[in-house]
């Protein structure tokens, strides 16, 4: 069951899961075939496997609009409420979808035991969806999660436009930085980290992130919603939304 923040939000969240579809090719996972599988040898049938690590996932927004063209998802968020919301429905989509909560990029545990299995490296695909604001160490954020992909792997960051000319808001909209942490959206980062005082990037220094991350490598950068409406409760907020992309050109 979706929650109330979910409900009020569900034509934005439609947008943007359109957008994410729709540019399947540019995100540049070899994705697999919705309505498809592999042959093999003497007419055996093997599904392509493409692993998604959804970051900060909250309910879960990343995972069903991926659920399609994926084979597994782990989702992540340091809110065990979202990360209930998530498993009330993931399992019903595809049966290796389901969320966990934790936090990779806590500067006091470079290393959480409770995530070096081998489950949670080596994914083909990690996002993090609204929320890479929110950290504060940005570069370090990028390359922990850099490093769970596998070689080729691709980062993906959804977030809101600012103007680099000037710090603020590029889409001259009101933003609101506690947002998402409030109103039970996935954070990366965990109540230890420190906020940003920007609410989202420009281009320029979403590319400089994922360069120093080492996933620079066939960098795109692509405004998908202009004015999008994000609601709840007594509080209301628009943003333009980007996506960039890069890959992994180094590691496992």
């Amino acid at each position: 069951m979706a929650s109330a923040h979910s409900n009020k939000n569900e034509k934005t969240t439609e947008l943007l899961v359109e957008e994410i579809r729709a540019r399947l090719d540019w995100i540049g996972v070899d994705f697999r075939d919705d309505k498809a599988k592999d042959g093999t040898e003497e007419g055996e049938v093997k599904e392509k496997r493409v692993r998604l690590l959804d970051y900060g996932c909250g309910g879960g927004m990343i995972s069903r609009a991926l659920a399609p063209y994926i084979t597994q998802a782990v989702g992540m968020d340091v809110s065990p409420h979202m990360v209930h919301e998530y498993n009330t429905w993931s399992g019903s989509i595809i049966p290796q979808m389901s969320a966990f909560v934790g936090n990779l990029l806590d500067p006091a545990d470079p290393s959480p035991t409770a995530f070096k299995a081998e489950e949670f490296w080596g994914f083909d695909l990690a996002v993090v969806g609204l929320g890479f604001h929110q950290i504060n160490e940005t570069v370090s954020g990028a390359t922990r999660l850099a490093e769970r992909l596998r070689t080729g792997g691709v980062l993906l960051i959804l977030d809101f436009v600012v103007d680099e000319t000037t710090g603020g808001d590029g889409d001259g909209h009101q933003h609101d930085l506690g947002f998402w942490k409030k109103y039970g959206h996935g954070s990366g980062g965990g109540a230890a980290t420190k906020r940003r005082k920007k609410r989202g990037f420009g281009e320029l220094e979403i590319k400089e992130i994922f360069e120093n991350a080492g996933v620079g490598k066939d960098f795109g950068f692509e405004v998908i919603a202009k004015g999008a409406v994000f609601e709840t409760a007594g509080h209301s907020m628009t943003a333009d939304v980007f996506m960039a992309r890069g890959t992994r050109i180094y590691g496992l």
